[in-house]
């Protein structure tokens, strides 16, 4: 059999280059044959052979990243048969998720908090399309920050970057800091490595019970329903519970309806219940950025993009993590600040007098989706800012006081979103409307004059009541952008004087340095350290200088928790991304936990820092 290889196409994963080893002789005849069966037996005809070619040389250039990624847990051939196995199921996941409404809707809201927060309006404006693509099922979205018009041109700008909007969405790309995008691109890296390993788990530890099959003649045809099953050699041509026959296929297919299902219901579907433990703990940290980044991988063609089932169930959660992801129509937006919203879907829903929905009932739902059935709007991407709210919140499941921040930010955000939306109505009349004429004089008694006289009073009380709402407004959106502009400010200038310190230290010789006493190495730290930061050579030397003190990888996300346990952190700045750093910084601070920074490059001079500002501060 024939097949163009590509694989020798220059691919780069999360905007990195990639350059893969070739494969063993048993990694390609793996790979042929998962591929090779869905190509020759044509299961999916509406599945072009080009698109499978693509997955399959994304999945070749992947499985480097994959096995390291997962070394020591796992080996390199039970990675590489759960890759080829994942990737070339005939399943127009991934592309289904690329013109998506929901997707895009989220997109555009990370790139216009985005544009707001870098005060770059003056050159993004210019970009956006001037006439709206009425077919974008976007319809109701209103924001304090961002008009409806803003958000749905720049939804449009979205679904035209590959064709009409090619230009334009080059310029924006080139507006957003290449550490942003870095951060966008390792946001959806992060979460498919992890659904990857939890597939993983279930594909290589899940044993599926013996079941017997049917006998079914090999020249037979095979039912509607497993269509799906029979291109694969490893899976049985008829089986009575596909879930029990093949866990881990089940559990990529029904990833994406499973997702915040109720745990019995997870558990009857995938049928073993560590398949559904692992489903269930599978989320991500921000939806709207992944959303994002998957524009900007799919533009930049990125493998992360075309790894087909596995890239749609990051999607998949994306999408049933938004606020909206319940209604047919887009929400109104409103925005205030404070802590980041918990996009994690952890609420049971338990329908109410207060909020009736019976369908949604025993569904798993997170804070921004239950304060959007709360109050008909999104909570703000960048954080939070009456009884029946409060209590009905607390009815499902979050804390008292989590509760009454968030029905405040309601009554707060509704009263906003109405004030927004008659101002958004009142921008195509005259600022100051003509007062409406006088109605004709009424003979005494005339019941419909003196209906219309009572009508020209409530107009004129509403209209004056309209010009205190909209000051109101104006005056909130105005707080807002100057909060926001002194947060960023304070931002950039902590890291400035960040960097300026330790280039400072870098200038001067470290040699010069001596401590007050000599060191005996190693020393057991006598507190709990954390330690940030730090080339990998700068790590691998100071370890066995240090025991005691927890280091933490350069390349993976800060443990909350661990920080939150800390007596002191330390932080080696010289390998430590802005986006790792204001983690670790904005956790310190909310737990009053001390920060130290290392002004040496060399290990030793750092360990000899540490132990001496442990013993000063331990009275030594």
């Amino acid at each position: 059999m024939n097949r163009k290889k590509t694989a020798g196409k220059q691919w780069r994963l999360a905007g990195e280059a990639v350059h893969p080893a070739p494969l063993s002789p048993q990694e390609e005849r793996l790979f042929d044959e998962f591929f090779g069966a869905v190509l020759r037996d044509g299961v999916s005809a509406d599945i072009p052979a080009s698109a499978i070619r693509t997955w399959e040389a994304a999945a070749r250039a992947s499985l480097d990243d994959f096995c390291r990624r997962c070394e020591g847990r796992y080996a390199r051939s039970e990675v590489a048969d759960a890759l080829a196995f994942a990737v070339s199921l005939p399943i127009r996941g991934a592309k289904q998720c690329t013109d998506s409404g929901s997707v895009l809707l989220g997109a555009a809201c990370w790139f216009l908090d985005y544009v707001v927060r870098a005060e770059l309006e003056e050159p993004f404006l210019p970009l956006l399309p001037s006439i709206r693509d009425d077919t974008l099922p976007l319809l109701d979205a209103r924001d304090l920050t961002h008009s409806r018009e803003r958000i749905l041109q720049t939804a449009q700008l979205l679904r035209t970057r590959k064709t009409t909007g090619r230009r334009e969405f080059r310029k924006l790309l080139g507006l957003v800091r290449r550490d942003d995008l870095a951060a966008l691109r390792a946001a959806f890296r992060d979460g498919l490595t992890d659904y990857f390993e939890r597939f993983l788990e279930v594909r290589v530890r899940v044993q599926p019970e013996e079941i017997q099959p049917e006998p079914l003649s090999p020249l037979a045809p095979v039912p509607a329903a497993q269509d799906l099953y029979s291109s694969f050699p490893s899976l049985p041509r008829k089986s009575p519970d596909p879930s029990r026959a093949n866990p881990g296929l089940s559990f990529l297919i029904k990833t994406p309806s499973l997702l915040g299902t109720p745990e019995e219901e997870m558990r009857s579907e995938l049928f073993y219940r560590r398949s559904s433990e692992l489903l269930s703990g599978f989320s991500l940290q921000d939806p709207y950025a992944v959303c994002a980044a998957y524009v900007v991988l799919d533009q930049e063609g990125d493998l992360l993009a075309n790894l087909n089932t596995l890239t749609a169930a990051v999607l998949s959660c994306a999408e049933r993590q938004l606020p909206w992801y319940f209604s047919d129509t887009p929400p109104s937006l409103s925005g205030t600040t404070g802590d980041p919203p918990d996009y994690r879907l952890r609420y049971v829903y338990q329908t109410s007098a207060e909020v009736p929905d019976p369908d949604l009932e025993g569904q798993l739902l997170s804070e921004p989706q239950l304060f959007y059935l709360a109050s008909g709007c999104l909570l703000p991407r960048d954080g939070l800012a009456p009884d029946k709210i409060e209590t009905w919140l607390v009815r499902q499941g979050l804390p008292a006081e989590r509760a009454e921040v968030l029905s405040f930010a309601a009554a707060m955000a509704a009263k906003a979103g109405e004030a927004r939306a008659m101002e958004e109505w009142g921008s195509t009349k005259p600022s100051r409307p003509e007062p409406a004429p006088a109605p004709p004089a009424a003979e005494p008694g005339d019941a419909a004059a003196e209906r219309i006289a009572e009508l020209n009073r409530q107009l004129k009380a509403a209209r004056a009541a309209l010009h205190e709402v909209e000051q109101s407004a104006r005056q909130l959106r105005e707080q807002l952008q100057e909060e926001e502009k002194r947060a960023l400010q304070d931002r950039m200038e902590l890291s400035g004087l960040r960097d300026t310190l330790f280039h400072m230290k870098q200038d001067q010789d470290p040699e010069e340095w001596i401590p007050e006493k000599e060191i005996q190495f190693p020393w057991q730290v006598r507190r709990r350290v954390l330690i940030f930061g730090g080339h990998d050579t700068w790590s691998k030397a100071i370890r066995p200088l240090l025991p005691g003190a927890r280091f933490f990888d350069r390349e993976s996300l800060p443990d909350l928790n661990a920080i939150k346990g800390a007596d002191v952190v330390w932080i080696q700045s010289n390998a430590l991304s802005h986006k790792f750093y204001y983690r670790i910084i904005d956790t310190a601070r909310k737990e009053d936990i001390p920060v130290r920074y290392f002004g040496f490059a060399s290990a030793r001079k750092c360990a000899e820092q540490l132990v001496e500002n442990e013993c000063s501060e331990g009275g030594e």
